[in-house]
This record gives C-alpha cells, structure tokens and sequence, in this order.
C-alpha cells in the first residue's frame, strides 16, 4: 500500500489511514493529458469538475457550487482558497503541473487534521524536492482553441542550495459562446538545503499575473470585460529529523490574490427604474499570513503522536462586496493532535482533534476516530467517525452588496444584491464511514470501497427577498439541512506495460432544499488507461461520466454527459536529450454542457514537444 502524508499528517500505508484516500502521481498526470489542475481531480472518486466559464473551474467533492467548495485545497501545506468567497483560483495558482510529485485527495471531512474548510475532502498537493530537477525542461503546446502553452525549467545547485526555477505561459479561448479567454504567466522557484544530519530549510516563492475575460453577454450589469489578476506566495520551512517518526518542523507563508476589472453596464429596466450606463469597479485584494509548528513523536507501547499548531491572518479588501473602503480582518488560533496506537499487529487505532477559534464564530472542536482491522495481510476493514466544520466565508459574514446605478430622472439610486445580518453559525458535518481495501501485489490489483452516511447541518444558503424598489436582492443564512449517503471505489492495475485507473462514486442527497437535492450527480465514473508499446510510443484514453445534475451558484439544469479523452506519445533522443512528441483529443465525440447549459464544451486538440526530464 502507498504511502500518505495528508490524513493524520503522520506517514501512514493507505491501510492504516483514518479516512480514505485517492493518490493521483506523475504518471497518472502525463497520462491524461490534462493542461488545467483542476482537470486532474476528475481521477479521483466523487470529485465534480465543471467549468463557470473558460478562467473559473468548480470542483468538489459534493455540493458543487461556483462561489465555495466545502473542500480544503493545500500546495506543500500552505492553505490557498480565498477568504473572500472560500474559491480556490484554480487557474491563476503559481504552480506548473510539471512540478508537481503527488496529489493526495483525502474524500470526507478532515477537519482533525487541517482544520474548518476540510468540510467534505482536502486537496493537499505536494511539488517536488528541487534535487529531483537538475537539469532543463522545455515544453510547448499549440492546437485549437487558442491553446499556446510554454514551460520552461532549469534546476541545479548554487552553493549548499539545491533550485529550481520554473516560468510558463498559458494561454486558450474558453468556451466559444463565452467571453471568457485568459492569459496567464507564472514564475515560480524553490531551493532546498540539508543545513546538517538532522535539518534542512526549503524556500518557496511564486507569482501569477494575467488577464482573464469576464462577462455574460445577455446581463446588462454583467458585460464582456478584462480582469486582471495576480497571485504570489512566499513560503518558509524549516524541518528536524532526528530520528524514524521523531521530527519537528515550522512553517511560515504569505499569499496574496489581487483582481482589478471595471464593468460598463448597459442601459436595462431594473423593477421600477429606468438605469443609464455607468461603470461598476470589482476590485479585490486578499492576503493571508500563517505561521504552523508540528512535533511527530514516538511513544512507548507501538504509539505514534504528532501535535502543533498554528495562527492566521486574513486581510481582505472589496469596497463592492463588503460595502467599505476599510479592509477587512479575520484572526485565527488552532491547535491540534492526532495519535495511532497499534494496539496489536492487526488492529490500528486512529484519534484525533483540532481545536480551532477564529474572529467569525468563535471557538469550535472537531474530532475524529478511527478503527482499522487487517482481516489478512492483504485485506483490510475501516470504520471511522469524524465531525467538522466550515467557517462563513467573509462574504457570507459580512457581505453588504449594493449596486449604485443612474436612474432617469432620479439621479443615483442605490440598490440591494446580497446581504447578511452577520453572526451566521459554522455549517457542521457529522460523517460516519464504513470502508474495505484489498490489494494483491502478484497480481498487481489494489482497490478499495468506502460507503458514507454524513449529516449536514446549519449550511449557509441564499433567501431571494423584494426590496422598496421591486427588485430581487439575497440574504445569507443558516437555513438548510441535508443528509448523504453514497458508495466510492476506485481500482488500480500496474501491468508490465499497462496501467488502469478506475473510479465511480454514487451519491444520494436527502434534503428539503430542492436546489440541495439536485446539486450533486447519483453517478460519476473515471477510467483512465495507459498502455507502452514498442519504439517509445505510449497511448492513453480516459472516459469520464457524470449524470444528470443542476449546480448551486449560477449553475442550470444538466442532461447526463460521457467524455472521452486520448493521448499519443512518442519519445526519443534530441540532441542527447530525452524528448517527447504527443498529441491530445479532449471530448472526443459529442459537445457537452458544462456547469450551464450554455457552456459547450466541444472537442479539443493540441500538440505538446518536450525536451528534457
């Protein structure tokens, strides 16, 4: 069984992990010839990927919704969704794929371990040591739909360090209905130092800046339009090992997201007024400070222990969403532990809790346990239980949405969007979990199935009200309950020169909310199949289904939709140097309607030369 890091944050086979787990590599990325990130969590059981236009992905792990994944997301654990909305920015991320050594997806709460916002899964994506990179890397992609793609990578040493420095350019055309083309640069760079036998410090920093087309051409206050982006983070980590399962480590980080766009409306009838054009300025700006200490330690009687914890600052700028020119600030203090008792050979025993107290709602606790069985060496059976939470986001919190318009014959008259009273509750979750994992290593089969029964409570939702002037305008509150239940499972096979990948997640939502009920697809399946034939060449094909389904957050009413995906490689030397030819069919066959009817994913194709490891 593999490796993971992201469940208990102890190293742990998947066997022994308290809450189930997904492992998407290196080779399961080249395979499916993906170019986006968020594309790559369509190979993990459960996880919704659709597209709000061509530069805002939606994923989660149920309840898809535009504005907040209920879903924690870390790059080398370094949280990265915004405190504004709770959106991770998928596209504008400082991170190039080929980076990337691993994605561990944790499926359910995990809240024990990363805290509120690790509702309904945690992404915890983990680049590569900078040692692994020497060397040069160029790529290059060109096709239809405006893709033109360029990655660029040097590695070496310099000094005790050893680097990395990695630039990429990325640019497309979205949907073809849609204004919605983006054009983004990245630099990113890493060093790492073994300071002695025990430490070693990493340095991390990047940047992302671009534009990206915004706009809905038949909304009046939502026109064709530019936003500029960007996205930088500094991070700092220091680690200790003295010894297996003994080590310490600190951590510090700084990120910061800025988008500036303008829209020029157009004249339109809003309920008893008649509206000039006038310009809507959304700037935003958002920063996080965070600094984190963990100790692992050994314990006497087959004990393992790892403990810490943290402090945060959110600084968040929105003069048109918050209602002030003052920014706005969110604190947060968590501490944390979890232990693994192996209290015989076959029997792992996993606990933990994560006591977190943040300026919005105050203090919370949220624990979980676990109880892992080998029946043999090869099968195993888990039960957990596990409660968490999902801090109003700052829009929901303190949201004051207004949009000052021009009327005919009134002047400027300012009219209501989205409001709240403020002092929302945290949406809590209850998750009890029943899981079995069989691997055959003769055979090279590994799978596992997990069914859940998750209770939701105090979800945040929307109440369309009339305000003086006729018109619509929303207010958050705590209003929904929802109960699901579902059975995932995924399957790998590692032939000699054969790889299958296979996952399907069924999903049943419970709820008076209708909107709720329909939100998350009853079916979703993945298949992805790699196959290496003589002189170099490598073929893969993917096949994704999702069923029919209507998104939360500006989403519409989905038919059910199946995709196929294709990839021809071949590799050779250049000069001296290992290079690669390979060419991608996205969607193959039949458009499909992605997050909203009228977004119409169509077949798309390119071409992708590198040159160098």
């Amino acid at each position: 069984m593999p490796i993971v890091l992201s469940v208990s944050r102890l190293a742990q086979p998947v066997s022994e992990a308290p809450s189930a787990t997904t492992i998407i590599d290196r080779e399961m990325i080249r395979a499916s010839g993906f170019r986006e990130l968020a594309d790559v969590l369509r190979l993990a059981p459960g996880f919704y990927v659709g597209n709000y236009n061509g530069g805002e992905p939606v994923v989660s792990h149920g309840l898809p919704n535009r504005y907040f994944g209920r879903t924690q997301v870390l790059v080398d654990g370094r949280s990265v969704y915004t405190p504004l909305f709770g959106q991770v920015p998928w596209t504008s991320l400082p991170l190039e794929l080929d980076d990337i050594e691993r994605i561990e997806v944790v499926r359910g709460p995990n809240a024990a371990s990363f805290g509120a916002n690790s509702f309904l899964g945690v992404v915890n994506i983990i680049t590569r040591h900078a040692a692994e990179d020497a060397g040069a890397l160029l790529s290059l992609s060109n096709g239809g739909n405006g893709v033109g793609d360029v990655t660029a990578r040097h590695g070496g040493k310099a000094g005790a360090f050893d680097y990395r420095l990695t630039a990429g350019y990325h640019n497309d055309d979205g949907f073809a209905n849609r204004p919605d083309s983006k054009r983004l640069s990245t630099l990113t760079g890493r060093a790492d130092r073994r300071l002695n036998a025990t430490d070693s410090l990493q340095l991390q920093g990047g940047a992302s800046l671009g534009v990206q087309e915004h706009g809905y051409v038949p909304n009046p206050v939502d026109t064709p339009r530019d936003q500029d982006v960007s996205n930088y983070f500094m991070q700092l980590r220091w680690q200790r090992v003295s010894a297996p399962d003994d080590e310490m480590s600190v951590q510090l980080y700084h990120t910061a997201m800025r988008t500036r766009e303008t829209t020029v409306t157009d004249p339109f009838i809003e309920g008893i007024f008649n509206v000039l054009s006038t310009n809507i300025v959304h700037n935003t700006r958002a920063e996080r400070w965070e600094v984190e200490a963990q100790r692992t330690q050994p314990l006497a009687g087959n004990l393992r222990v790892v403990w810490g914890g943290s402090a945060r600052l959110d600084q968040i700028y929105s003069p048109l969403y918050l209602g002030s020119d003052k920014t706005e600030r969110s604190r947060l203090l968590r501490g944390f532990g979890n232990v693994e008792w192996h209290a015989t050979p076959d029997l792992i025993l996993n606990a933990g809790a994560m006591w977190e107290h943040n300026s919005i709602t105050g203090s919370d606790i949220s624990p979980r346990v676990a109880v892992n069985y080998h029946l043999t060496r090869r099968q195993t059976l888990r039960l957990g239980y596990s409660q968490a939470l999902r801090t109003p986001t700052m829009l929901e919190e303190r949201g004051n949405y207004n949009l000052t318009l021009p009327v005919v014959g009134l002047g400027l008259v300012t009219i209501p969007e989205y409001h709240t009273p403020g002092g929302l509750a945290p949406e809590r979750i209850i998750s009890r979990e029943l899981a079995y994992l069989f691997e055959a290593p003769e055979y090279r089969l590994a799978f596992d199935v997990r069914a859940y029964h998750d209770s939701l409570d105090d979800l945040i939702d929307t109440t369309k009200l009339r305000s003086i002037y006729n018109t619509n305008y929303y207010v958050f509150s705590n209003k929904d309950q929802a109960t699901l239940r579902g059975v995932e499972t995924q399957a790998r096979w590692r032939g000699e020169t054969t790889r299958v990948w296979f996952s399907h997640a069924y999903s049943h939502i419970q709820t008076d909310n209708v909107g709720l009920r329909q939100s998350t697809p009853h079916h979703m399946y993945s298949v992805l199949a790699s196959q290496d034939m003589p002189w170099g060449v490598q073929v893969s094909a993917g096949y994704y289904r999702v069923t029919a389904m209507e998104p939360l957050g500006d989403g519409t009413p989905l038919k059910p939709y199946q995709r196929y995906d294709f990839r021809l490689a071949k590799s050779f030397k250049l000069a001296g140097q290992p290079a690669e030819l390979a060419l991608v069919i996205q969607n193959a066959f039949k458009p499909y309607s992605d997050f909203r009817i009228d977004n119409q994913f169509d077949t798309r194709s390119w071409v992708t030369f590198r040159l160098g490891q």
